[in-house]
């Protein structure tokens, strides 16, 4: 970047950029933050809300999952919207971890409730994007009328990390 007289800040997406659509602020993040929460020496999620701003949608600086076992890494709180504004949607990474399921929602806990991802979504009642090391985007969002059942799509796919 430096060749272009750019600092990484100038030439990569910040918290607080205003994009178009929804779906574009979830895809600034994964390429702004996917590759820090997927770094061999400390893999952790990363999770961020989108919130409306003014013509557009932008994302908040992310949560980062603290703790030293996979489980505890494994988990991170999406931050509110700014103070003023409305959250939209969450958005978090699963980076590749041993043991674990990185490119689907969490969902059900060992007895077979509904937890993790998709319990966010219920509580939240608004969609949760997905950031996979596949390079996929993904989101989950209620059906219109019921409470514990989802929609999920492939937002984005073949980003190469």
């Amino acid at each position: 970047m430096s060749d272009f007289g750019l600092s990484y800040e100038q030439a990569s997406h910040q918290a607080g950029d205003i994009f178009e659509s929804i779906d574009d602020a979830a895809l600034a993040w994964a390429l702004t933050y996917f590759n820090k929460s997927d770094n061999p020496n400390d893999r952790r999620e990363y999770g961020s809300a989108i919130y409306e701003n003014g013509d557009g949608y932008s994302f908040t600086e992310p949560n980062i999952a603290t703790g030293t076992s996979a489980r505890e890494r494994m988990r991170v709180t999406i931050p509110p919207a700014p103070s003023g504004y409305t959250a939209v949607a969450g958005i978090h990474s699963h980076p590749r971890e041993p043991n674990y399921n990185w490119e689907v929602f969490s969902s059900r806990d060992d007895y077979g409730r509904l937890s993790g991802d998709l319990l966010w979504v219920q509580r939240n009642g608004i969609p949760l994007y997905l950031v996979t090391p596949s390079g996929k985007v993904r989101m989950a969002e209620r059906r219109p009328n019921t409470r514990q059942s989802f929609n999920e799509k492939i937002v984005f796919s073949g980003i190469k990390w």
